[in-house]
C-alpha cells in the first residue's frame, strides 16, 4: 500500500507540473541605458491552480520595475492563461543582456515556485548629437538639487588640516608664539590709545587724573613686571629712572604730584592743565611702544 501510495503522488506532481507551462518575451528587439522596455510574461495552468506572480523589484534584478500591465485570464478547456506586460530599465551596459522571471503557483494547499526560460536582449550603445536645428524641451519651473557632500572626504580635508596645523606649529612654535606675542603688543597700544582718549572726556576731575595715572602706570609697569600704583613718592622717582624708552620722565612725577593736589589739597586745578598735557603723554607712551616693539625678541622672552 506504502509503495502504491508514492507511486501515485509522484505521478500526480509530474503531472501536475507538466502542466504548467510559461512564455516570456521582449517586446522590443533592444533596450537602452534607463529607457523603460516591456517584457512580456504568460503562465498556462490547469484551473484551479493559483499563479503568483513576481511583483517586487528583487524578482527583476539586475533590472528595475518601471511598470506594468495585467490582462484578464483566459480559459479555455479547463486551462487558463494569466498574461502581464512588465516595464523595465536596465543600468548596465552589458552587450547583451539577459533575465528569468521567478513565479510560483498553488494547488490544493500546497505552493510550488519555478523560473521561466531565459530571454536575452541586446544592449543600444547611444550617443546623442545636438545641433542648432535640434528642438529643445523645458520647463519654466527650476527644481533645486539636494547637495549630498562626501562626509568622508570632508572629515579626512580637516583631519589633513588639522595633522598640518599641528606640525607646522611643532616646527615653527617659536616663531609663531613671538608673532602672536607681537600682535598682542600692538593690540595694547592701540587699547591704550583709545582709553585715553576716552578718560580725557571725563568732565569730573578726580576720576580724570585718578583713571589717568593708573592707566600709563599699569601700562609702564608691564615693562618691568611692577606695580608703580603701589610704590611710594620716593620708590616710584627711582623705578621710573629704569623705564625704558622714556624721555619726559618728570612729566610722570608732575602728574603724580597733581593727583595729590588734587585729591588731598585745596589748591584749585584748571582741567586745562591736564589737557595741555595729553599729546605729551601719548608721545612719551609711544616711545616705550616704539623701544619695546624695536627689542621685541628680549620682550617676548620675558614675557
Amino acid at each position: 500500500m506504502y509503495w502504491i501510495n508514492f507511486f501515485s503522488f509522484l505521478l500526480t506532481f509530474t503531472f501536475g507540473f507538466t502542466q504548467v507551462t510559461t512564455h516570456i518575451a521582449w517586446l522590443s528587439d533592444s533596450i537602452a541605458l534607463g529607457m523603460p522596455t516591456e517584457l512580456a510574461f504568460s503562465v498556462r495552468y490547469p484551473v484551479g491552480y493559483a499563479i503568483i506572480f513576481p511583483d517586487s523589484a528583487k524578482d527583476f534584478q539586475p533590472f528595475e520595475l518601471h511598470s506594468k500591465r495585467i490582462f484578464p485570464t483566459k480559459i479555455e478547456n479547463n486551462y487558463a492563461i494569466d498574461s502581464v506586460v512588465y516595464s523595465i530599465k536596465t543600468f548596465q551596459i552589458d552587450s547583451l543582456q539577459k533575465i528569468q522571471l521567478k513565479f510560483g503557483y498553488v494547488y490544493q494547499l500546497d505552493t510550488t515556485f519555478s523560473k521561466s526560460e531565459i530571454v536575452k536582449i541586446p544592449f543600444q550603445r547611444k550617443v546623442f548629437y545636438f545641433d542648432e536645428k535640434t528642438p529643445y524641451l523645458y520647463s519654466k519651473e527650476l527644481y533645486d538639487i539636494p547637495v549630498q557632500p562626501n562626509y568622508s572626504l570632508v572629515i579626512g580635508f580637516f583631519l589633513g588640516i588639522l595633522v598640518l596645523m599641528i606640525i607646522v606649529f611643532y616646527l615653527f612654535r617659536g616663531k609663531i608664539i613671538e608673532w602672536l606675542l607681537f600682535l598682542k603688543m600692538k593690540k595694547e597700544w592701540k587699547s591704550i590709545k583709545n582709553q585715553i582718549d576716552k578718560i580725557f572726556t571725563k568732565q569730573d576731575l578726580k576720576s580724570l587724573i585718578y583713571e589717568l595715572n593708573l592707566l600709563w602706570k599699569s601700562y609702564l609697569g608691564s615693562q618691568k613686571s611692577i606695580r608703580p600704583e603701589s610704590l611710594t613718592s620716593k620708590e616710584f622717582q627711582a623705578w621710573i629712572d629704569t623705564v625704558p624708552g622714556l624721555d619726559n620722565k618728570k612729566l610722570f612725577i608732575e602728574l603724580c604730584q597733581l593727583e595729590e593736589i588734587i585729591f588731598y589739597t585745596s589748591e584749585p586745578v584748571d582741567k586745562s592743565v591736564l589737557l595741555g598735557k595729553k599729546e605729551s603723554i601719548l608721545s612719551e607712551l609711544e616711545k616705550v611702544y616704539l623701544y619695546k616693539k624695536k627689542n621685541f625678541k628680549n620682550f617676548s622672552h620675558q614675557s
